[in-house]
């Protein structure tokens, strides 16, 4: 009974081994010989060795089944535990002849089946494994299985140390193909685009927020007005301009007067801008890029002309055509180191004489920054007390930097006084001539149409000039 017990024990431990030296290796790749070396019992001393000897007598079957095993076993040990001495190869030597004494009285019928049934299985499982079996397609129960036998040498370490539990991860794990610039095609990756379209930088548009704006639609060309002028003459009878004093029951004055009318007509402002369908078609958003776009160019010309046109048609009459020349009058020679921020005032001062009361001053951002910067012989920093910090007012004038100005130059006055007339607010059409229909192409126009005016009792409501010229008319002699 105790023979049958034993030959059982060992058929079992047999068939642990085997499975081990075997199974394990193709279930966690890297593990052969540590798997072996966990699944079986050490022995001590030098017990193997003297039992080797006793073997040379046994079934020459058994001996070739053995060598065979010891060969498998010796392999997969010294893949792991080999050392690079005489020592490492002592080392698993021993490790192995212990691996082979659980074999000394195993049948040579029963060994042999073992054997057999393990390279069976080893055959199959390898044959899933080529097919596939980490597919999606295994089952779970299966992949579980799996795990667990993966997970089998560390849970039988853990139990051995004491240890009442042991977690594991039950997942794929499977090290990731490298992803690299050639895993794309081309432009299946376009990273990152900012939203909107650059541009070159235009000039700050401001004028129509400074001046007065009328919109008097199609049928305000032109645009007319009256104008009073005063009219003398040495009479008799005698018309004088202004109201005098006269004794009771004397001839009054007489005063004259002159109505006349004012006209201007007015300008257009236009451009077209030709666009293909198919440019269209590969940007949609083209047709609004360019309406944007001549919006705001047509919007800086008219800006540029309000301010600087010549008034020849068909250029519009612009503020520095209309105004007036600065005149140092009573600042005259009588300004000791006369600098920009004395000429503005000289030039308010200029306006306040003729009954208006100035609300800016159009200068250069040069000049507009060497006023901000002003400083005493000391290098302080200095602002006249009639200036704000910054020096963004002056003499109760808003003081706007332009690059519509030249860098010497200067526009001050009451902007109430100019006006420009809406006939045809910006417009955007779109349309076909010539054989742009062959072309398979439409043109954007875009177009405005007003008029810029400053009556004529109103033109010493601005004052113009350059700063130079001023401050060398201001200066002390």
């Amino acid at each position: 009974m105790n023979s049958k017990l034993n030959v059982g024990l060992k058929l079992f431990w047999v068939a642990l081994i085997l499975l081990t030296i075997y199974c394990l290796p193709l279930f966690l790749p890297g593990t052969e010989g540590v798997a072996l070396a966990m699944a079986l019992p050490l022995a001590k001393g030098k017990k193997a060795e003297e039992e080797e000897e006793e073997d040379e007598d046994e079934d020459p079957d058994v001996k070739a089944l053995l060598a065979k095993v010891r060969s498998a076993a010796k392999k997969e040990v010294s893949m792991h535990v080999k050392a690079i001495n005489a020592e490492g190869e002592e080392k698993v030597k021993l490790i192995v002849d212990k691996k082979m004494e659980v074999f000394k009285d195993v049948p040579i019928d029963k060994l042999k089946k073992a054997v057999d049934d393990m390279e069976a299985a080893n055959a199959a499982i390898a044959e899933l494994k080529a097919a596939g079996q980490n597919s999606a397609e295994k089952s779970k129960e299966t992949f579980f299985q799996k795990k667990l036998k993966e997970a089998f040498p560390d849970i039988v370490k853990h139990l051995r140390a004491g240890q009442k539990s042991f977690k594991f991860e039950i997942g794929e794990t499977k090290a990731p193909d490298l992803v690299n610039s050639a895993s794309f095609g081309d432009r299946v990756i376009f990273g990152f685009r900012e939203a909107g379209v650059s541009f070159a930088a235009l000039p700050e548009l401001f004028i129509l927020d400074l001046i007065q704006v009328m919109a008097g639609g199609p049928g305000s060309n032109p645009l007319s007005w009256i104008e009073r002028n005063v009219h003398t003459q040495a009479g008799p009878p005698l018309v004088v301009a202004n109201p005098t004093n006269v004794a009771e029951s004397t001839v009054k004055s007489q005063l004259g007067y002159q109505w006349v009318e004012g006209k201007i007509s007015a300008e257009t402002i236009a451009a077209i801008v030709p666009v293909t369908k198919q440019a269209v078609f590969n940007y949609p958003m083209l047709e609004q890029e360019v309406r944007f776009e001549l919006i705001r160019r047509l919007a800086g010309v008219l800006q540029t002309q309000i301010i600087g046109g010549t008034g020849v048609s068909p250029n519009l009459k612009g503020i520095n055509t209309y105004a007036t020349t600065f005149a140092a009058g009573g600042f005259a020679l009588a300004v000791q180191l006369a600098n920009e921020f004395d000429v503005l005032v000289a030039a308010a001062t200029q306006i306040l004489q003729a009954n208006f009361v100035p609300t800016a001053a159009l200068v250069s951002h040069l000049s507009r920054g060497q006023m901000s910067t002003a400083k005493t012989a000391d290098g302080v920093y200095a602002l006249p007390p009639f200036v704000t910090a910054g020096g963004l007012e002056v003499y109760g004038m808003r003081v706007i930097g332009t690059n519509e100005m030249a860098t010497d130059q200067f526009i001050v006055g009451d902007f109430t006084k100019s006006l420009f007339n809406w006939v045809e607010n910006i417009t955007i059409e779109i349309g076909m001539i010539d054989d742009d229909f062959a072309l398979n192409q439409y043109r954007i126009r875009g177009e405005l149409q007003g008029m810029h005016r400053i009556k004529e009792h109103e033109k010493t409501a601005f004052v113009k000039g350059d700063f130079s010229v001023a401050k060398a008319a201001m200066e002390t002699a």
